[in-house]
């Protein structure tokens, strides 16, 4: 071994050292015979990488090994070639993080092996996040044990846990299995490590508390069906369903309101247009605020929409075509800036659309289908609008197939469209009784890819019937369809053995790589048959101990 502490000294003797692999450790130059690179390779992953390919390591025969103690590489390198080591509680930490780095894989498993053994509810918490960084099951099972049995103790008494990294603290909190008096508990002890670095770590609260105090679920908008004559006390339900649990939860009534589009953004649910008890539209814009269990009214759109795209993109949302009256479609779209509070014109249309499935993905916003309005018939549209939040460009894209009121959901890179109307089963426009025919809705789904076309290699099962204007939603990795409709139906009670004005409160979902849809247990919490037409979108929702708590 030479030591050596100039660049002077490296530039003028190293190359006399040809046959020597060097290794650069803070101020300590190590050199190794040449011949030995067999011997780190055949150990080490990381530096056969390293001497098989074209780096500059590899040419230059040096290799620096920032921020790692040349103790600990003196240990490895004795391990290596002597074969030996000597652990104690101070050392095996930082040798275990080190054989980790380079892939010394016989050393991590002798180092995983030790700090297994010595795992004790006072260094736990280290253990947790050494394992949890690096991946070890072996150590995070053991340490996880005690964390999670200790985890008051821990939080409270422990400096260890206000050193944890966020993404440590937030791993800590989300398990399933923490024995703690209520959620109380986890929420002190997020409050105690933001208090330890508050100007760093205000900001991270939000982030921390919705990964452990948080449950995904779908919220479903105005369950109310619409009908001829309405009742003046006629109830717009607001509830949200927990697939991991198959329950419902109610929230406070949106009155007055049928058919709105809703979007999440975080733990903020927002909810714009739809129609009046006077079968009027509505322009507002509503906020739902879980910690003050109310409603919000925030600024209206700058025109009333029912029908409509409403899509939310980097701290944006956008309302995009619909209808204004039952057949004064528009072409027309306005973007709300969450944080000025304010409604600004955006491109429109290339023409008017309403009915369309829509979608985000990547800065892009998508318009599926849809209705156009023609002199006597309502056309469906055979294509896709695309527009790019950044350019403000709308593009068109034609698709094989027509629909309207289907659903839509960005996944893998592309979007799956579930559902909705067909064009060969579209009716007249009603200016009198409709002639005999029928409307059905489609079972067909399909998958389209980011540029807007049809991609026939994802395949996509057919729903277990027709289903239109359902709630069609993403969840983990998911997509559910909530109730839907088939009702268009004109004087022929025996197209697919559906009756005139058929509704559905049934609940499917189908996870890609499965051949079929699955029906779940639980079907929608209304007294109808079905519903349809309704807002659904899936949002982290604050568990109930932590809105007590916090409200």
């Amino acid at each position: 071994l030479a030591v050596a502490n100039s660049g002077y000294f490296r530039g003028k003797y190293v190359c006399a050292f040809a046959l020597f692999f060097v290794l650069l450790v803070s101020a300590l130059l190590i050199l190794l015979p040449y011949p030995h690179r067999l011997l780190m390779a055949a150990v080490s992953p990381y530096f056969k990488g390293i001497f098989t390919s074209s780096f500059k390591e590899s040419q230059d025969g040096e290799v620096v090994l920032q921020d790692m103690a040349s103790s600990i590489v003196q240990t490895m390198l004795n391990y290596l070639y002597m074969g030996e080591i000597s652990l104690t509680q101070e050392s095996a930490q930082g040798v275990f993080v080190a054989a980790s780095r380079l892939q010394v894989l016989p050393l991590l498993e002798i180092c995983s092996r030790f700090l297994v053994k010595n795992v004790s509810i006072e260094n736990c918490l280290v253990y947790y996040a050494l394992a949890y960084a690096h991946n070890d099951q072996a150590l995070l099972g053991v340490a996880m044990t005690l964390v999670t049995t200790n985890f008051g103790h821990l939080s409270e008494e422990e400096d260890d846990f206000l050193h944890l990294d966020l993404s440590t603290l937030v791993s800590i909190i989300s398990l399933d299995g923490l024995l703690v008096a209520s959620e109380l508990v986890i929420y002190q002890a997020v409050k105690r490590w933001v208090r330890f670095q508050t100007t760093e770590r205000s900001l991270l609260l939000g982030e921390a508390l919705r990964q452990g105090m948080y449950n995904e679920c779908i919220v479903c908008v105005s369950l109310s069906r619409w009908i001829s004559k309405w009742m003046e006390n006629e109830e717009f339900h607001v509830c949200y369903f927990d697939p991991q649990k198959e329950n419902w939860e109610k929230l406070p009534a949106l009155n007055s309101l049928y058919s709105p589009a809703c979007v999440a953004v975080g733990d903020k649910l927002y909810v714009s247009g739809g129609t009046l008890r006077d079968r009027s539209h509505s322009a507002a814009l509503h906020k739902y605020d879980f910690f003050k269990g109310r409603w919000l009214h925030l600024p209206p759109m700058s025109v009333p929409r029912a029908s409509h795209g409403f899509l939310a993109c980097n701290q944006k949302l956008y309302a995009l075509g619909g209808c204004c009256g039952f057949e004064d479609y528009l072409d027309s779209a306005e973007c709300f800036d969450l944080m000025e509070k304010t409604w600004t014109p955006i491109s429109r249309l290339p023409f008017a659309l309403s009915g369309a499935a829509s979608a985000t993905l990547k800065d892009k916003l998508y318009l599926i289908g849809g209705e156009r309005k023609n002199y006597l018939f309502p056309e469906m549209y055979k294509g896709v609008l695309i527009y790019d939040v950044n350019s403000g460009i709308w593009t068109q894209v034609p698709l094989a197939i027509a629909c309207c009121s289907a659903g839509a959901v960005p996944m893998n890179n592309g979007i799956y469209v579930i559902g909705g109307y067909s064009k060969e089963r579209m009716r007249p426009l009603p200016v009198r009784s409709p002639s005999p025919g029928v409307i059905c809705g489609s079972a067909l789904c399909f998958f389209i890819s980011e540029d807007g076309r049809m991609d026939e290699d994802v395949i996509v099962p057919e729903l277990p019937r027709g289903i239109a204007g359902a709630g069609v939603v993403q969840w983990e990795r998911r997509i559910y369809v909530l109730g839907g409709e088939n009702c268009w139906v004109y004087t022929n009670p025996n197209v697919h053995n559906e009756s005139p004005g058929t509704y559905y409160d049934t609940i499917y979902f189908w996870e890609p790589s499965h051949l079929t849809w699955t029906e779940c247990p639980e079907s929608l919490p209304i007294v109808a048959d079905g519903v349809s037409g309704f807002g659904c979108v899936t949002m982290k929702i604050p568990k109930k101990h932590i809105l007590s708590l916090l409200s």
